[in-house]
């Protein structure tokens, strides 16, 4: 089921901090497939702080998504006066300062995230393959994209799924912490290999429906800075 061993912990397992979790930054990233050669990435950072009275976390977290869907281009949506977010496009800017919450949304019907399950009906039931961290990423600053290593997760938890805007999204917790439970910086980052696993439901040369898995890899680190 799932694609090899975790590097570090496992996403999916529960945040150890419990309920006493409270993030100061809420990630929220829009995803679509416009058609099979093209993707659509807007995402953005927006402090807890920030969220106006009368509203939850998550309800902000949907409306920021649904201004990032009707946004008519990465022009519009970089400009877009909504609330005061940090605002990027195509995984560019991808990193974290501080604790946060993930809140992902692919936007297709046709395509979801990988919702099988181990130990189903048991205590121990959790997603199996919603995210996954590699112990190599792409170094992007090489001429020939060489692999170089990644840094093995140990500030990702709880990856679940949960009703976004009307379809399933995906939650994940940033407690930003490192193996030896210090908070990275600039000085001591942490870069990881993190993907995010999709099936897309498509159909073959023979017109038979089939489920096609997609990764998307953006990489992404706790760097110390804003947010």
């Amino acid at each position: 089921m799932a694609s090899g061993l975790q590097w570090g912990k496992d996403p999916h397992d529960c945040n150890p901090l419990g309920d006493k979790f409270k993030p100061d930054y809420v990630c929220f990233i829009y995803f679509r497939f416009d058609d099979q050669n093209k993707a659509m990435i807007r995402h953005g950072y927006f402090s807890t702080s920030q969220i106006p009275a009368g509203k939850c976390e998550k309800e902000y977290a949907e409306f920021m998504l649904n201004e990032a869907a009707k946004a008519k281009s990465s022009k519009d949506w970089l400009t877009n006066p909504n609330g005061d977010p940090r605002k990027e496009c195509n995984f560019n800017g991808f990193t974290f300062g501080h604790t946060a919450r993930l809140y992902m949304l692919v936007d297709n019907d046709n395509v979801r995230f990988d919702d099988r399950k181990v130990n189903p009906g048991t205590p121990m039931e959790k997603f199996a393959n919603l995210v996954r961290f590699t112990e190599y990423r792409v170094d992007k600053d090489a001429k020939d994209f060489r692999l170089i290593p990644a840094d093995k997760n140990y500030a990702f938890f709880a990856a679940h799924l949960t009703e976004l805007s009307g379809r399933q999204g995906l939650v994940m917790d940033n407690i930003y912490l490192t193996e030896d439970g210090r908070a990275p910086s600039r000085e001591d980052p942490r870069i990881y290999s993190m993907n995010f696993h999709l099936l897309w439901d498509a159909f073959d040369q023979e017109g038979r429906l089939t489920t096609v898995p997609i990764v998307i890899d953006p990489d992404t680190g706790n760097m110390g800075g804003q947010p």
